[in-house]
């Protein structure tokens, strides 16, 4: 990968919860929403933002429908435009991070950096800004799928709809849309609630209706208080024996749950193709690869056409 590029991000917790971690940041971490109902949200404490993915076609019917306004007319809040390919995942992030308010999290000495350079300027200015963070770029890209050699897809191959992340924050009493490839922040309007999840529940059920059905676009994660210093702290005040034992087995399976991240993000790492180009090595002197290849074809062709005939059987 050449200096100054940016790799595409996963979308799973499991890496934007390390990346706040190597961000330098304490205090939050990064969830999977798999129902919009309000009981998934309880087990997580305080949610600060939502992570939103959907697979981008520029059209109207599938956009935002709040109000883009300018960001230099609200100092508090963070935006910035996105001006490099690719960094839309680690730009949500960021844009959920700097824009809690309170001191709930510690950002840490890249992040408290980079949002005292920022203050002030306008949002074009940040997104160039983030462009040149070296050092948030370098944890970025430590994510990068590990490749020997790339592929060209061939010129008359369509080519699919690419997918984009953006972030929705509560900020000054207002649900804020953060979306990069927009001219501003997108304003969803006043927070009449006391949980500014409900706020944000209907623009999200808006958004997701308006594909069509059986069309999976999007996904959805939740930028929360760290599950395991609040269960910890919770453990610390309880007196009664049957709550801290149910407090200490939710700490032991959120201990597990991240220890299978860790384990997850160090496959991501890891690069195994010299492993592969010698297993390769070793078929063709043993003189097993040609038919190896031959029965992969085979199945792969009748893998497209298991597809073809599924297909033509919904429409």
């Amino acid at each position: 990968m050449d200096a100054g590029e940016w790799c595409l991000l996963e979308s799973d917790p499991g890496v934007f919860s390390a990346l706040i971690r190597e961000f330098g940041c304490s205090g939050a971490q990064v969830d999977e929403i798999w129902s919009l109902d309000a009981e998934n949200f309880e087990p997580l404490g305080e949610v600060f933002g939502l992570i939103f993915l959907f697979k981008w076609d520029g059209k109207k019917e599938t956009a935002s429908k709040g109000k883009v306004v300018s960001d230099m007319e609200h100092e508090n809040l963070f935006w910035a435009q996105q001006v490099i390919n690719n960094a839309c995942g680690t730009q949500a992030l960021i844009s959920i991070l700097l824009n809690i308010e309170g001191n709930k999290i510690k950002l840490g000495e890249e992040l408290e950096n980079f949002q005292n350079f920022t203050i002030g300027i306008d949002g074009e200015s940040k997104g160039f800004a983030l462009s040149n963070a070296e050092g948030i770029r370098k944890v970025h890209n430590s994510f990068s799928k590990q490749q020997l050699f790339e592929l060209e897809e061939p010129k008359n191959q369509e080519k699919e709809l690419p997918y984009h992340f953006v972030s929705f924050v509560p900020v000054n009493g207002r649900l804020w849309e953060i979306d990069g490839l927009q001219k501003g922040p997108i304003d969803h309007g006043e927070i009449s609630c006391s949980n500014w999840i409900d706020a944000a529940r209907p623009v999200l059920q808006t958004r997701m209706a308006q594909y069509q059905e059986g069309e999976v676009h999007f996904n959805l994660m939740a930028c929360c208080e760290d599950k395991l210093i609040r269960l910890e702290k919770k453990l610390e005040a309880e007196t009664l024996d049957y709550p801290k034992t149910q407090i200490q087995m939710q700490i032991e399976a959120e201990k597990e749950k991240r220890l299978n991240w860790d384990k997850d993000n160090a496959r991501r790492k890891h690069n195994f193709m010299p492993m592969v180009v010698e297993l390769l090595k070793q078929m063709a002197t043993k003189g097993t690869l040609v038919s190896q290849v031959e029965k992969a074809q085979e199945r792969t062709k009748e893998a497209i056409e298991r597809r073809k005939k599924l297909k033509g059987a919904k429409q």
